[in-house]
């Protein structure tokens, strides 16, 4: 249920056609209605964590929502589902910067990348194309 649910959240949010904040406030909106009452109901609390890590990933969730679905107003749906499915670049990027990514997995991410760039058109795109790209890698 849940592959079919993120499958499909990139369309129904272009079939939308909200803002992206609007959309992003109703997708946090029906999560936290869905999963409150069990954080309640199995007691809640944190067990010692500093209550701001949920806060700040909240907050991170709440701008990568709006600033995606936004993008889907901007770009085509596979161009602003592909960008914005491009964190493990980033993840292989610290890890280089680090001494821990293997020569494989860059060259790995140098292949994803370039397949990023073909997609995003950088050739002719039409006004608006760059800030929806922009705002899929947000």
């Amino acid at each position: 249920m849940a592959v079919v649910a993120i499958s499909w959240a990139s369309i129904l949010a272009r079939l939308a056609s909200v803002h992206g904040l609007v959309a992003a406030w109703w997708r946090l909106a029906v999560g936290v209605a869905v999963t409150l009452p069990l954080y309640l109901a199995s007691g809640g609390g944190l067990r010692g964590a500093s209550p701001l890590y949920p806060v700040a990933a909240g907050l991170a969730l709440a701008i990568h929502f709006a600033s995606w679905l936004e993008s889907l107003n901007h770009v085509s749906v596979a161009v602003s589902t592909t960008i914005v499915s491009t964190y493990p670049v980033f993840t292989a990027a610290y890890e280089a910067l680090r001494g821990l990514a293997s020569p494989l997995r860059l060259a790995g991410v140098g292949l994803a990348v370039s397949g990023v760039a073909v997609l995003a058109r950088p050739w002719g795109a039409p006004p608006g194309h760059w800030y929806g790209v922009a705002l899929a890698l947000l």
